[in-house]
This record gives structure tokens, sequence and C-alpha cells, in this order.
């Protein structure tokens, strides 16, 4: 009777944590799909929800954009509209990776010292976006091209794929890390591409949310 109790025991046990794994992966994404890994360093990582997100007065779409904190201190990253994690082009296709790829990507940009030594300035006067010890922050950036929601609906295929572009600085006020989506810089276009199956499922922005946008700067 004590061995099947304890086995009893342990099976719900297994249960529960399956239940909760279950209910975590449905929080950061749809049901059944993970957050894609868009870029990993030492002090941050960058994920991207595969999920389109729209406001119900433009035709844009949105995508959200996760920046975890990896270490044990504050760290500080300038969200910035032109320069940041954002989608650089999408398509609708058969499979779930693009065999021919015909894109324009930004040109990767290092900081200066006189950059680099305001990055550091901003941080300890909390002018970044501050995240916490092995917390998250998420943000959202449009897709500034001339085709939205519309375009995407008349499309045809089986998988939606997001070609993810831009670079951002992280900063714990002396270490700078750059992390970025550079193909020359040793990414892969499978690792900056960021695969939804069609038709996509849209979801309304969250009106407190996040959105980087353009300040006509």
């Amino acid at each position: 009777m004590h061995q099947k109790a304890a086995g009893w025991a342990l099976f719900v046990a297994l249960l529960s944590l399956a239940s909760a794994a279950d209910k975590e992966k449905t929080k950061s994404g749809e049901a059944g799909r993970e957050w894609h890994l868009l870029a990993e360093g030492k002090l941050a990582t960058a994920e991207v929800d595969p999920v389109l997100y729209f406001r119900e007065d433009d035709d844009d779409f949105y995508v959200q954009v996760r920046l975890t904190n990896r270490t044990k201190n504050p760290i500080g990253v300038r969200l910035d509209y032109w320069k940041g994690f954002s989608p650089n082009q999408w398509g609708v296709h058969p499979q779930d990776k693009r065999i021919l790829i015909d894109e324009s990507r930004a040109e990767r940009k290092g900081l200066t010292e006189k950059e680099k030594a305001k990055l550091r300035a901003d941080f300890a006067s909390k002018q970044l976006t501050m995240i916490p010890p092995g917390k998250s922050v998420t943000y959202f950036r449009d897709f500034n091209g001339p085709t939205g929601r519309k375009k995407i609906a008349e499309k045809a295929g089986l998988f939606l794929i997001l070609s993810m572009d831009g670079q951002l600085f992280f900063t714990d006020g002396q270490v700078i890390e750059d992390l970025h989506c550079d193909w020359d810089g040793g990414r892969d276009v499978e690792e900056t591409d960021v695969v939804i199956d069609y038709p996509p499922k849209w979801k309304l922005l969250p009106a407190k949310a996040l959105v980087v946008e353009d300040k006509g700067e």
C-alpha cells in the first residue's frame, strides 16, 4: 500500500510539473510554439514572439520582441526605432525555410568611444530602458513597409516567414554588448528568420504596450 501511495504521489507531482511547463509555454507565445531566439549574449537575450499584432486604426502589423537580462545585476538598453530589432521583410512560403533570398539588410555599426561613454552615463542616470536582474522587458515594433495586414491575407502558402534585422546595445555600466542580426557578422539566415504557421493568428496590440515608434528624428 505504501509503495502504491508513493507511486501515485510521484505520478501526481510529475503531472503537475508537466502542466506548469505547458502553461509557461503558452504564456511565452501561442500554444505549441515557443519564442524565437533571435540573439544571445552574456548580458542579454533577444527573442521574438511568433504571433502578429495589430492596431484597429491602421493597416500595419507589429511584432513583439522580448529582451531578457541574463545577469545578476541591472542592465540597460537604448531602444531605437531605426536601429533596433524589427521585421525587415516578410513572405508566405510552401516550406518553413526560404529558398530564394533577395533582401537588403541594415549596415551593422559599432559605437564610437564618445557613444560608449554616453551609453554608460545614461545607464548611471537611468536614461536607458532598464532591465532588472533575471527579468525581461518586451516592446512592439511595426513593419513599416508598403504592405500590411491586407496583403498578408491575400497570400497562399503554409508558412509566414519574418526576416528580422537590426542591433541593440546593452550595458551594465561597464561592459557594452552588441546583439545583432548581421549575416556578414556571423549570424545565419535561419537564426534571424521567424517562422509562423499560415494563416497567422492575430492579436490586438495591448493598450499599455511599449511600442517603439518613429519620432521623426
